[in-house]
């Protein structure tokens, strides 16, 4: 989950940081998500599933909400 956490906190500024930086991520970032999205709306665990065991049971929820927080970073800011 690590990974995904960091990617939250990139995508958040390098939207506010706008030009060619975003752009470059959001091209690389947004088709990754997409894809590696399940049929049942989330996304499968990151790595080997380490850190699932340090989550617990709202590691799931966790990690889905974090990729949809970043599929729609252009409709909602951190300040």
């Amino acid at each position: 989950m690590l990974i995904l956490y960091s990617w939250y906190y990139d995508a958040q500024a390098l939207f506010n940081y706008g030009g060619a930086f975003w752009t470059a991520w959001n091209r690389k970032m947004e088709p990754m998500l997409l894809n590696a999205q399940l049929a049942d709306g989330s996304w499968p665990k990151e790595g080997g599933g380490k850190t699932s065991s340090q989550g617990g049971k709202d590691a799931e929820v966790y990690r889905t909400t974090l990729c949809i927080l970043m599929l729609e970073v252009y409709y909602r800011y951190v300040y």
